[in-house]
């Protein structure tokens, strides 16, 4: 997801801490700008909003990874909220009126240009205890993917925004532009 995301648009990335000491990829997220997440201290959540809020409001564009996990590739996971708490960081400590928060959908869906049935979409997705080098081997002879990618409309995020109600609607469109794409339907966001 990061690669093709990060051949489209310049941005800078939230990751889980552990990615930093993968080999060759936490040097990739370090050139980045990949922000870490240290998921085992429940303090650093605060800490980490911080520092994506002082990126925003320097004008970097951050991408989150709601899900805070990887799925199957078929199945849109349910979004965890906290870090959307970085938008409201901005808007008090950057002294902007508003933030624009934007749904990303990336669906798997052809290899050599055959549509992947759930199966195949699952070996390329990397999810559960499964090791990276492997996986990310088994992807690369797998051969050419396509990646699907629909940007969704942004959404305003300002002083009244409901942190959670906005990360339940994101989710809610995700999942549709999602499973647009898979079936191989256009999606209208």
């Amino acid at each position: 997801d990061i690669l093709v995301i990060g051949s489209l648009t310049p941005s800078s990335f939230i990751a889980k801490s552990d990615v930093k000491a993968w080999p060759g990829v936490g040097l990739l997220a370090d050139l980045a700008r990949t922000v870490y997440v240290d998921r085992a201290r429940r303090q650093a959540t605060g800490e980490t909003t911080s520092v994506i809020a002082q990126r925003l409001i320097d004008g970097d564009a951050m991408i989150l990874f709601p899900e805070g996990t990887t799925g199957d590739g078929t199945h849109v996971l349910p979004f965890r909220s906290a870090l959307l708490g970085a938008a409201r960081a901005a808007l008090i400590d950057g002294g902007h009126q508003r933030v624009h928060v934007q749904p990303l959908s990336i669906a798997y869906t052809a290899c050599h240009g055959l549509r992947l049935n759930r199966r195949e979409r699952g070996l390329i997705a990397w999810h559960g205890d499964e090791e990276l080098a492997p996986h990310l081997w088994a992807v690369l002879k797998a051969g050419a993917i396509d990646a699907d990618i629909t940007w969704g409309r942004a959404v305003a995020f300002d002083e009244t925004t409901d942190r959670k109600a906005l990360t339940r609607d994101l989710e809610t469109r995700v999942r549709r532009m999602t499973a647009k794409r898979i079936a191989g339907h256009r999606v209208d966001e």
